[in-house]
């Protein structure tokens, strides 16, 4: 029972870590209300104040020197500023339900606070560029190497600033903030779905929700998400974030169509300007999230431009208005990437000279990428019959569920060729035959299958007269599911738990706190993943550790070559080791046991060892 309740109980600064985020998440809610006014569209107030977070910070950062701090107070009293004035004018600072649903969901959150950092992107990018942040106060640059560990400087920041600022309003680092967000931003999406159901379902908006209704809104994020995966949702990963900002900016765009149709121009202007902060907030997120925001916005013009209701040169003109604040903060980042930050402090993904493209294997990897979906069937079921909706409704306009197919048919499109050509014309060639990462590329696209998924079950729910044929027992059931689920799945939830991260984890934060960074390091783990180092790296902050790992050539000459690394003065951690190792280096080194070792007087000398857990 003890180690049951460990999974909901465990780790360091949980309170401290959930407050935080949702205290960010507050301020940002407000600062989206202000900007987007009385009438704007709830669910989006997050993002818009993201965006014009992202706007801000990525100025000063690119333009004035280690402004980070003093632009975090600003932020803290801009933000509570906006929230006294939003609550003194009596609007709405959140969707209705939004309480509701984080009750609901509370112990998965409680599971999201208590795990420890534990995927390899997590070490080696994002939690590396939120903790340079705020140790060094501004973006790395020429003149400001990335402080901590190796990270790919090159990449943009909207996601670790909100992590950074998590952090900064707690006065530690706090590496669990972004599995907090994540979770939120899932939880108040799911309110959107709902809104879209029963929209869908009664024709009409949703009023005060009931506990039901909040149980079946945290269901559409939990259940019926075709992209839920643990392994993304439940890290510092900035994929959550991308695809809930997608959901968001394809909403918006869906509503902007709606309000040209009708004529309601006001609506239509107010709307746009919410999706210009949003699209601020998306393309500043992750690398290729500009592709995203671009199949967005040439879907949209292709609903706009086939729907009779819509005049296309307005829209036209819409489109330019919202690209001009993110395509702006782009240009921005990539001048100071052009300028300011050289290989040699890190890089990003970039394309191949043309010669090295690889044309000849294109129907490898298009077979790949179906075989890929074909083990992931639910998601690209449904994105497969949003691409046949939206060409039925490009030849036969559908009016307000047409405009929607098209967005997001459209949306799943244009993503996917980019795809195929950046295996052409990106990864390398075995990476390019495994279609490498292409599930989880198309995760951010999820919410938009959800929002799908949403609108179609409020359909068939009206078609069918589901609301008086479904016992009212049944009803309940989403919510005792969802309620349910993260005390049931617990073990699975808390993968940060495997063999043998713990393990790993535990030594490094020893070794940090005894092995000062100067005195040279090395990892062995020849049976290892290298998963060893990553974390090993991170956690004592070192920008580099020399290792050896099963990818590497494990036979005893080379694994002597890296225990003579740095000659006498090299310390070692040896994680696992081959027959060969005992043959060579005697009996003490066995199976099961991490060492710390170096050489004295000619010898390999145990320093300390650790035996793994059972």
């Amino acid at each position: 029972m003890i180690d049951y309740l460990d999974y909901f109980l465990d780790g360091a600064n949980k309170g401290q870590t959930v407050l935080s985020a949702l205290f960010i998440l507050l301020l940002l809610s407000a600062l989206g209300a202000v900007l987007g006014g009385r009438r704007r569209i709830l669910e989006a107030d997050i993002f818009v104040g993201w965006g014009l977070l992202t706007v801000i910070f990525t100025l000063a950062a690119v333009f004035l020197s280690n402004p980070l701090g003093v632009l975090s107070w600003c932020f803290f009293a801009a933000g509570i500023a906006c929230l006294i004035y939003v609550l003194q004018s009596q609007q709405p600072l959140l969707p209705p339900g939004s309480i509701r649903i984080l009750i609901v969901l509370s112990p998965l959150l409680m599971i999201t606070a208590a795990m420890e950092p534990s995927q390899w992107d997590e070490f080696s990018h994002w939690l590396s560029a939120p903790k340079s942040l705020f140790l060094s106060l501004d973006v790395p640059s020429d003149d400001n190497p990335p402080q901590g560990t190796a990270m790919l400087s090159a990449y943009p920041y909207g996601w670790p600033y909100l992590i950074y600022l998590g952090s900064r309003a707690a006065g530690i680092f706090l590496d669990g903030v972004g599995r907090i967000y994540n979770v939120v931003f899932l939880a108040l999406f799911g309110l959107l779905a709902l809104k879209i159901a029963l929209r869908a379902a009664h024709d009409q908006e949703p009023g005060q929700l009931n506990w039901k209704m909040t149980g079946l809104a945290a269901f559409f994020i939990l259940g019926m998400n075709p992209t839920f995966i643990q392994k993304i949702i439940l890290t510092a990963y900035a994929d959550t974030g991308t695809a809930v900002a997608v959901g968001i900016s394809a909403y918006l765009l869906w509503m902007l169509l709606d309000a040209e149709a009708k004529g309601d121009r006001e609506k239509a202007t107010r709307t746009a300007w919410q999706a210009a902060f949003v699209a601020a907030a998306l393309i500043n997120i992750k690398q290729v999230n500009l592709i995203l925001f671009l199949g967005l916005l040439i879907s949209f013009l292709i609903a706009a431009w086939r729907d009779p209701e819509i005049r296309l040169s307005r829209c036209l003109y819409l489109v330019i208005g919202i690209s001009v604040l993110p395509l702006f903060t782009y240009f921005v980042w990539r001048y100071h990437v052009g300028f300011n930050i050289t290989t040699a402090i890190g890089g990003e993904a970039h394309f191949n000279p043309f010669e090295q493209w690889r044309f000849a294997l294109i129907p490898q990897i298009i077979l790949q990428m179906l075989v890929v979906a074909t083990k992931k069937a639910a998601f690209f079921i449904v994105m497969t019959i949003a691409v046949v909706l939206a060409i039925r409704a490009f030849f036969r306009p559908s009016g307000h569920y047409g405009r929607l197919a098209i967005i997001g048919g459209g949306a799943f499109v244009s993503y996917n060729v980019f795809l195929l050509f950046t295996y052409v014309a990106s990864f390398g060639e075995r990476q390019a035959l495994t279609a490498v990462s292409y599930w989880r590329y198309n995760t951010h696209l999820g919410m938009i299958a959800t929002l799908l998924i949403a609108a179609w079950a409020g359909l068939l729910w009206k078609r069918w007269g589901l609301g008086t044929r479904v016992p009212e027992k049944v009803k309940w059931l989403p919510l005792l599911l969802v309620v349910a689920a993260p005390f049931l799945f617990a073990h699975k939830l808390r993968f940060d738990l495997e063999p043998n991260k713990p393990h790993y984890t535990a030594i490094a934060r020893e070794i940090a706190a005894t092995i000062p960074n100067e005195v040279p390091l090395v990892i062995v783990d020849p049976m290892g993943s290298g998963e060893s180092v990553v974390i090993t790296r991170y956690i004592t902050g070192r920008i580099s550790i020399p290792y050896l790992s099963a990818f590497h050539n494990t036979g005893m000459k080379n694994i002597l070559a890296r225990l003579n690394y740095f000659g006498d003065k090299t310390q070692t951690i040896i994680h696992s080791v081959t027959p060969e190792m005992t043959n060579k280096l005697g009996d003490q080194f066995v199976d099961r046991k991490t060492y710390l070792v170096h050489w004295k007087d000619g010898k390999l000398q145990i320093i300390k060892e650790w035996p793994y857990p059972k």
